[in-house]
């Protein structure tokens, strides 16, 4: 089985501080993730566990994840 896991690299908001957090929320934006690093996002790494735990039953696979967005 073939698996193609399409996902968009997010900022890793976890990484702020919370004064950059408190900061944000004085304002009309919110806190500035352009120097965060981008990664898959929670869902996208549960799914891909998901399915590569179905190699234990001996199901043959392969999985190819392809990231989109505009970076």
């Amino acid at each position: 089985m073939n698996i193609l896991l399409a996902f968009k690299a997010e900022p890793d908001a976890g990484m702020l501080a919370e004064k950059e957090w408190q900061a944000a929320a004085q304002g009309n934006s919110g806190p500035d993730v352009s120097l965060l690093r981008s990664l898959l996002g929670a869902d996208e790494q549960a799914a891909a566990a998901l399915l590569l735990a179905q190699r234990k039953n001996g199901t043959s696979m392969s999985l190819t994840a392809l990231s989109m967005g505009d970076e």
